[in-house]
């Protein structure tokens, strides 16, 4: 399912590493994770581990590698994606994509908010219909908020029997278990000639599913945290010079 996902981000093929590194110059071998090859079969990441962080191959961005837990830690990238996911409580996807021409035309021709609506609707909905055909946005279908970079989308997404986490087990065990349905939050920004987008899916709605009790409300406000605290964890263009990736 996640290297299927990774796939559809903009439909671009992915590669995956098991587990978190122990050195400054590459990934560090570690126990195999269930759906991903051993790391001595596995390609290696296209993007780069230094320290903490994690660096895009596409040198849009750079991110401080959230924690996940060992006996299931995977990092997947493309050229321009990467996912941090663990079978516990993680599941992130960072992209970042410069605009062809047709784009910037597209963004000078319309406002900020109209460009992400079609980009979302365009990149991000459309070929995760193509996985869960039964996905469907919540209701306000999308936010805005000026404040976050100048202008971000913010939507949250509904995936029935599409989680990237094992069910509940309690919920598993029921002679006729309800269908899991996943939820996940997206940001979608400008920053420079480039677009940004984070996903994050609320693992606890399908990991605790039997004792589950968040209202939507709190479901939205633990999900927007979690995001911002992902973007700012994020360095943008890093070792450009200033400027460098806004360029026109």
């Amino acid at each position: 399912m996640v290297l299927r996902l990774l796939a559809l981000a903009l439909a671009l093929s992915g590669t995956a590493y098991a587990a978190a590194p122990a050195t400054p110059t590459a990934p560090a071998a570690a126990a195999p994770v269930i759906g991903v090859p051993p790391a001595d079969d596995a390609p290696q990441l296209r993007g780069r581990i230094v320290s903490d962080r994690y660096f895009a191959a596409s040198g849009a961005f750079s991110v401080a590698l959230p924690k996940l837990n060992k006996d299931s830690a995977a990092i997947m990238d493309s050229e321009s994606i990467v996912v941090f996911k663990d079978q516990v409580s993680m599941f992130v996807m960072i992209g970042g994509w410069a605009m062809p021409a047709i784009q910037k035309w597209q963004l000078e021709t319309s406002s900020p908010k109209e460009f992400l609506v079609g980009f979302f609707r365009d990149y991000v909905l459309r070929p995760s219909a193509e996985e869960c055909p039964e996905i469907k946005l919540e209701e306000p279908a999308a936010g805005f908020l000026p404040e976050f970079e100048g202008g971000a989308l913010l939507t949250y997404t509904l995936l029935p029997n599409s989680s990237a986490f094992k069910v509940d087990p309690a919920v598993a065990a029921l002679p006729n278990p309800p269908t899991p349905v996943a939820k996940r939050g997206t940001l979608v920004f400008l920053k420079g000639n480039h677009v940004f987008a984070i996903s994050i899916e609320l693992a606890e709605r399908v990991t605790q599913q039997s004792r589950y009790n968040l209202t939507k409300e709190k479901e939205d406000k633990v999900l927007l945290e979690r995001l911002s605290k992902v973007a700012s964890a994020m360095e943008f263009f890093p070792g450009q010079k200033p400027g460098a990736g806004a360029k026109p």
